[in-house]
């Protein structure tokens, strides 16, 4: 019969720490990091397709083809007999394999809904803190750009941080208006599927724009057809449109996410430095575009800022790796971003990375 309710929680638990400890093969220390986890889950064979196949999933632990009952010889020349005799140790195993592909989908389903929640910036007791963080870290971006050179931000995570900035109005008492590809159609905000509609500044508006560009997405996105809904600060019950954390990511072939990648290539193009703040390097993607451009310009520089993670130093590798090949031009400030004193030192960084260059 199928496991108990408790026995499936159970079972739950166990996938996951299997999943944990599977993800963390060939390392020294177990890690719980999601990039992990996730990069393991889209490279298994049986769990990477998306959405997963549930019923061709079934089929590939069935072995309908031993269990044909128009043709019960299929295998090894079974007899009726024989048959009806496998048939009935089967049954239990088949029902109990369907309990455990529910808990693995289950489990996933548990660790995604923990991600979007823990990313998704609301209306609750934490937010007023996390926004009074957020306007102090952010503040000395306005120093940084001139009205005629306005911020383009590319973020890699898929929290709401500067959406809860720009409602809250700190955005604004910083000279920054956020311009994220969306717009409000009655009560609700829509996306511009269309992302040539992120670079062009709001008419009228006598703030800074700051152009966000989430390249992996946002936990308030939803697809609908062609068109890309925003929820926030609401996280809608579907699927978050959202390339899950994975250590190794492909240039990504679905709008609007290949058009990001493209602008952030054309971006850097057009520019002398970039200033990343928190970013391991590790989506292949992304720093295989820094790479062609830090080859391609050699005025190009890169601002780095990130302390070094002594707990799991293994993310620390690509840093280490540019900071090696492209001395002098990847420079990493081992620093804690969010002190008046690393704004300071991004601040002199950056004047000195452009004081070498005739343009800006």
């Amino acid at each position: 019969s199928k496991l108990t309710g408790e026995q499936i929680s159970n079972n739950q638990k166990t996938i996951l720490r299997r999943l944990i400890q599977t993800a963390s093969m060939g390392k020294e220390r177990i890690s719980c990091d999601l990039e992990e986890l996730f990069d393991y889950i889209h490279s298994c064979p049986i769990l990477s397709t998306s959405p997963i196949n549930v019923d061709a999933l079934k089929k590939t632990f069935y072995l309908y083809h031993i269990c044909d009952k128009s043709n019960p010889g299929v295998h090894n020349n079974h007899s009726q007999i024989a048959f009806a005799g496998f048939k009935k140790n089967y049954d239990p195993y088949r029902l109990n394999v369907e309990t455990w592909i529910d808990d693995v989908l289950g489990c996933i389903h548990v660790l995604r809904s923990k991600l979007y929640s823990s990313y998704l910036i609301d209306d609750n007791e934490q937010w007023a803190t996390n926004v009074e963080k957020a306007a102090e870290c952010y503040s000395f971006l306005p120093k940084l750009f001139s009205k005629d050179n306005p911020p383009v931000l590319f973020t890699t995570n898929y929290d709401t941080v500067f959406d809860s900035l720009a409602v809250s109005g700190k955005l604004k008492s910083i000279n920054l208006s956020l311009q994220n590809g969306t717009f409000l159609d009655g009560d609700n905000r829509r996306f511009y599927f269309s992302l040539e509609n992120y670079l062009q500044k709001e008419a009228g508006n006598a703030l800074l724009p700051l152009f966000l560009f989430r390249m992996h997405g946002s936990v308030a996105w939803e697809r609908r057809g062609k068109r890309i809904e925003d929820h926030f600060p609401q996280k809608h019950d579907s699927q978050a449109e959202i390339v899950e954390p994975v250590i190794s990511k492909k240039l990504p072939q679905k709008e609007p996410f290949r058009g990001m990648y493209d602008i952030f290539k054309n971006v850097l193009q057009t520019n002398r430095v970039l200033l990343s703040i928190g970013f391991s390097f590790r989506d292949d993607a992304i720093r295989t575009i820094v790479e062609e451009e830090l080859t391609r310009n050699e005025s190009f520089k890169v601002i780095c800022v990130a302390p070094t993670c002594e707990k799991v130093p293994e993310l620390d590798h690509f840093m280490i790796k540019l900071e090696n090949d492209y001395a002098g031009r990847f420079i990493w400030m081992k620093e804690y971003f969010g002190t008046p004193e690393t704004a300071q030192k991004i601040q002199t960084a950056v004047d000195e990375c452009l004081s070498h260059n005739t343009e800006t």
